[in-house]
């Protein structure tokens, strides 16, 4: 619980230092992910290491998601998917950018996708949703797992 309520205030002192980095992702309620600039994120790391309550682990992407760094594509990528035609799901998907059930009333639409490169995951708040609603049986849409693993960390 202590390294939980610290999060947001060391995030908030970080910001002050490497104002470029952000929030991409709340994972669990003890741990986020940070994208920016390379160098920015090599400073939070020495910063962060000198604490021994704090796991750092550096992630291979190809790209800073869910970040300002995704500012630059994310009209060009609104633009090439536009003309897509996207309907309302067929079984329940919980939105980690909502945390929510999607349902008609909030599509999945080429705005949608675009704010998904941009925004901050709530993984938090979309296993808090799966668990209140009973949901046991999930599979991650991707390119490889990234959330799925986190999904066993709740259950520790």
């Amino acid at each position: 619980k202590k390294a939980t309520m610290a999060i947001p205030k060391i995030i908030s002192e970080l910001a002050r230092t490497f104002p470029d980095v952000t929030v991409s992702g709340w994972n669990t309620p003890g741990s986020v992910t940070l994208s920016g600039p390379t160098a920015d994120i090599e400073g939070v790391e020495a910063n962060l290491q000198s604490n021994t309550q704090i796991k750092v682990t550096r992630l291979t992407v190809s790209g800073a998601f869910h970040s300002t760094q995704m500012d630059t594509v994310q009209e060009p990528f609104l633009s090439a998917i536009a003309g897509m035609e996207f309907r309302p799901p067929r079984i329940p998907i919980i939105s980690t950018l909502s945390g929510n059930k999607v349902d008609a009333t909030a599509p999945m639409d080429a705005a949608y996708w675009t704010r998904q490169i941009r925004e901050a995951v709530d993984f938090k708040t979309a296993t808090n949703t799966l668990a209140e609603n009973n949901i046991r049986c999930v599979m991650e849409i991707g390119p490889r797992p990234i959330l799925s693993p986190w999904l066993h960390k709740l259950n520790d």
